[in-house]
């Protein structure tokens, strides 16, 4: 049975809920759910995270924020943080919040988000090694400004400079009931790596970076042995076939689609078998299927209500666009080849998790031509997503 990934723990993980709209840097508070450790919503020597949106204004604005030019990963609303001062030692921003449910001891869970530098005219100019997810069982505190130490579940332990929105993802074992998320860096300065990559900002040693999409899903194995689930273009609707050899406290399942991956919409709901060994076969129909890419998962839920994932199956309806991916398997690098100038891709695997930060671009020409690393990813089959079109890669 394979593993897949159960419901966020964090709340308001893309910073969407706020009490008000940011109206100027500093505005960590209006974000619902969130602190930011010292829990003093004043000004230096008190480290005040920031809170931006694409309605705010007076510096809580967003694409132009006075940190960097950036738009959201996901939504309408980020954070960001300073992480590396260039006068005050060993002085940090961070952000905390109180998870949903406290984790199991024992459990597998994959920790994940979304982290960039911006662009454009940047306020601080360095990149800092060991940003990153510290997961507690009480809540970290702060005095002004000082790193409040520990040892982060999740850490990027290189120093990476990010004009675009880089995804990470981490596999947790719960040794406590952690029940509390703190994103930042750690360490001291003495034990962080720094590099100046933008010699004219305002602070060209200082570090700062920008957070959206935080996750903690706990990884699960599917209480049901699914021998295939597919969706197929048939006609003007799209069939959903799905059979299974094992059941084990199974309710229902739902269809739910999606066209960017990251909000579902149920399709239909179907009894589940609750206890059986034996084959089961299951179809559905989307009668009303979206136009162009439309992304497909199975839920199960169990008795008790929990509810876990299958892989992501695509369908494509009227796309112009044409992507053509070679060779196929392949091992070491892959060329792209499409009809339109590919400007921004992502690469994920077959539960939907994004895996694009483990691929390197060697080479792009203005011809739709893209020259691709694939070395770093496991074998297996993957989704390669660009200009709405999605085609399947292999690596062996």
């Amino acid at each position: 049975m394979n593993g897949v990934i159960s419901q966020n723990l964090v709340p308001n993980p893309s910073f969407e809920t706020y009490s008000t709209l940011p109206n100027s840097s500093s505005d960590w508070s209006f974000c619902v759910g969130w602190n930011n450790v010292n829990l003093n919503s004043g000004f230096w020597p008190y480290a005040t995270p920031d809170y931006f949106h694409t309605s705010g204004t007076g510096g809580g604005n967003l694409p132009n924020s006075a940190f960097g030019t950036v738009s959201p990963q996901n939504g309408n609303a980020i954070i960001g943080l300073y992480s590396k001062h260039s006068s005050a030692l060993n002085s940090r921003d961070y952000m905390s919040a109180q998870l949903t449910t406290p984790l199991t001891v024992g459990s597998t869970y994959t920790i994940s988000f979304w982290m960039t530098n911006g662009s454009g005219n940047y306020y601080y100019g360095s990149s800092l090694s060991n940003m990153g997810i510290r997961l507690s069982t009480a809540p970290l505190t702060q005095v002004t400004h000082e790193n409040i130490g520990g040892v982060p579940q999740a850490m990027v332990t290189s120093a990476p400079w990010l004009p675009s929105w880089t995804f990470y993802s981490f596999t947790y074992v719960a040794t406590s009931a952690m029940s509390y998320i703190t994103i930042g860096n750690f360490h001291t300065d003495a034990a962080v790596t720094s590099v100046v990559h933008a010699p004219s900002a305002n602070f060209s040693t200082a570090a700062y970076y920008f957070f959206d999409n935080i996750r903690v899903e706990q990884t699960s194995l599917l209480p049901v042995e699914l021998l295939s689930f597919e969706a197929v273009k048939e006609e003007e609707r799209v069939r959903l076939d799905w059979k299974t050899n094992v059941e084990i406290n199974n309710d229902f399942f739902r269809i739910e689609r999606s066209t960017d991956l990251t909000e579902w919409t149920e399709i239909g709901e179907v009894e589940g078998a609750g206890n059986t060994n034996e084959v089961q076969v299951y179809q559905m129909y989307d009668q009303r299927p979206a136009a162009g890419v439309s992304y497909y998962r199975l839920s199960q839920t169990d008795f008790d209500g929990s509810i876990t994932y299958s892989d992501i199956r695509t369908v494509d309806f009227v796309s112009t666009e044409e992507i053509r991916i070679y060779p196929i398997p392949a091992n070491e690098q892959v060329t792209v080849q499409s009809n339109g100038r590919l400007t921004e891709f992502r690469v994920l695997d077959p539960s939907g998790k994004d895996v694009t930060h483990q691929i390197e671009l060697l080479d792009q020409s203005a011809d739709g031509l893209l020259l691709l690393d694939i070395s770093k990813l496991a074998s297996g089959y993957y989704f390669f997503s660009a200009n709405g079109v999605v085609e399947k890669l292999q690596k062996f």
